[in-house]
């Protein structure tokens, strides 16, 4: 028998190669959390995401505090985390969250792609920016990037020098002025912003109105700004808040 016929035998009584590829059946699904403060946005995406099979929604939230508290107790994989959220905007949730030491990563949801806002994602810990405009199949990417341990980045961010710009916002060019704040005068900031009175603003955060106050009196000189109309102008032109001018 010749070598040529030989090799042809062997090959024919090879089993195809689909055959040693078994389908893994029970495969864990990744475990989500959504925190927006839209409804409709909100129950929408979790539908969308059940129905793709490889994602569960373990619990949602409308503000960032809410949100926050759940995160710490259901431990998801992965936080998809509004950036504009009320009482407790995203960038101070993805903080806490990391300090926590709760293994959850988060996906930022942005509204727009404004760079200010995607460095401080960055600077808050983030595994991820998406911006909203995104479709379901740009989504589920990420998470899934994002859950085998990758970073991702909305492709319309990609490829612009944001080192020369992350260096430009550490050393202090303005845009990095909410880091001399405490995480308390940061919550008490943007409750500030969203128009509640001190006396609101002392019973949310079990305070006295006179520390509440006090608080606002140190928040004003190391921003170097007057009033509370000068506080939430400063606030948003910084996107303190999360929010984009």
């Amino acid at each position: 028998m010749s070598t040529a016929e030989m090799t042809t035998r062997r090959v024919q009584a090879a089993p195809p190669l689909i055959h040693a590829i078994h389908p893994r059946h029970n495969v864990a699904k990744i475990r989500l959390f959504i925190a927006d403060d839209h409804n409709l946005f909100r129950q929408a995406l979790r539908s969308c995401l059940e129905l793709d099979g490889g994602f569960t929604v373990v619990g949602e939230a409308s503000d960032g505090r809410e949100s926050l508290q759940l995160i710490e107790q259901c431990k998801p994989d992965i936080a998809l985390v509004g950036l504009a959220l009320p009482l407790l905007n995203g960038l101070e949730v993805a903080k806490r969250v990391r300090r926590s030491g709760v293994p959850t990563r988060v996906l930022m949801l942005a509204s727009r792609g404004n760079e200010s806002l995607l460095l401080r994602s960055l600077d808050s810990g983030v595994a991820g920016y998406l911006l909203k405009e995104s479709d379901l199949q740009e989504l589920t990417l990420a998470l899934r990037k994002i859950h085998a341990g990758y970073s991702y980045l909305t492709p319309s961010l990609q490829g612009r020098p944001l080192d020369q710009y992350m260096r430009r916002f550490r050393i202090g060019d303005g845009s990095g002025s909410g880091d001399l704040l405490t995480s308390r005068e940061r919550e008490l900031l943007q409750l500030v912003a969203e128009g509640y009175s001190n006396k609101e603003i002392a019973n949310q955060l079990c305070l006295s109105v006179k520390t509440v106050e006090a608080h606002e009196s140190n928040i004003c000189n190391k921003l170097n700004v007057r009033g509370r109309t000068g506080l939430v102008r400063h606030a948003v032109s910084a996107g303190l808040l999360g929010i984009a001018r």
